[in-house]
């Protein structure tokens, strides 16, 4: 599967952000919805077999919903999953309580940035290393 091909738009697709910004968290909030990560859940479905992550994919939209209107959310790398298969976690054994790592752990992982302040910073820090390995 090549997450950068497809479109963010697509329903069709399970997608799973990697980094968000804070307009997407109070609109996606509700995701969250009793002690269960929505998003995180995807990685721990044995139902889906194959995985396509990108770090590049960015997926802007704004909302058009009532007390959200106007507001746009972003997505900074994004993993799409597949097939698209509802699984039901027996509720004595869930990701969550075998200590499941948020969504955005994931980007942590893999590197995502959230557009130029983050490369900026990045870069920066790599060369602050290598000015301190030589002095």
């Amino acid at each position: 599967m090549k997450a950068e091909n497809f479109r963010c738009d697509d329903p069709s697709k399970e997608k799973v952000p990697l980094k968000v910004n804070r307009y997407f968290k109070e609109v996606f909030g509700p995701a969250r919805s009793e002690g269960k990560y929505v998003y995180s859940r995807a990685f721990f479905n044995p139902k889906h077999t194959k995985i396509g992550c990108s770090k590049e994919k960015t997926c802007p939209d704004t909302t058009k919903a009532a007390e959200n209107a106007g507001k746009t959310i972003k997505i900074w790398g994004v993993c799409i999953l597949g097939p698209s298969n509802d699984y039901h976690f027996d509720d004595s054994n869930t990701p969550e309580k075998n200590g499941m790592p948020t969504y955005e752990k994931y980007g942590d992982l893999l590197g995502v940035g959230t557009g130029s302040s983050g490369r900026f910073f990045s870069l920066t820090l790599f060369l602050v290393s290598i000015l301190a390995f030589y002095f």
